[in-house]
């Protein structure tokens, strides 16, 4: 009778501990992922002309809060696509990088995504990130409103917001 107790006390800790274990598992992926939720926020926090503050601050009546029209989840990432993608973002900053040395602009935006591309190089067959693109009406500054478009990409927990259309 007491090893029925005591084979029944190991089953349950072994699935205590193996649920435990799926759970750290999944929450890790998410964090390297990120959400939906995650992405739309660096999204809005990214493109939006004002916040609600800012519109009061200076007097604007017209502000509304952003409306997202398109929002989605398109992939996620492998290192193999993160790689990928790191090299399309260091391909862009060289260019922009030659247009400020030839004069062409005079401001530019670059992404740093050394550490993202060697984690990835690292981990070439492993999903390290998502892929998500979203579009939304925001309020300006010149009395009304614009839609804007980007693609969010969540590489191993860092986010970048490109928008290119």
């Amino acid at each position: 009778m007491s090893t029925l107790k005591q084979k029944k006390a190991i089953c349950g800790t072994i699935i205590i501990v193996l649920v435990s274990i799926l759970c750290a598992c999944n929450s890790f992926n998410n964090s390297q992922t990120g959400t939906i939720e995650e992405a739309q926020q660096q999204f809005i926090n990214e493109v939006q002309y004002m916040t609600e503050k800012e519109a009061l601050a200076n007097e604007i009546n017209y502000f509304k809060e952003p409306q997202m029209t398109v929002y989605r989840k398109v992939r996620d990432l492998t290192g193999k696509d993160a790689i990928h993608e790191c090299n399309l973002l260091e391909k862009e900053n060289a260019e922009k990088e030659s247009a400020l040395r030839n004069g062409q602009v005079s401001v530019i935006r670059t992404w740093n995504c050394y550490q993202e591309k060697q984690y990835a190089v690292d981990h070439p067959d492993d999903i390290i990130g998502a892929e998500y693109y979203f579009e939304g009406i925001f309020t300006h500054y010149n009395n009304g409103y614009d839609t804007r478009k980007a693609k969010v990409l969540c590489i191993n927990g860092k986010w970048f917001v490109i928008q290119r259309y």
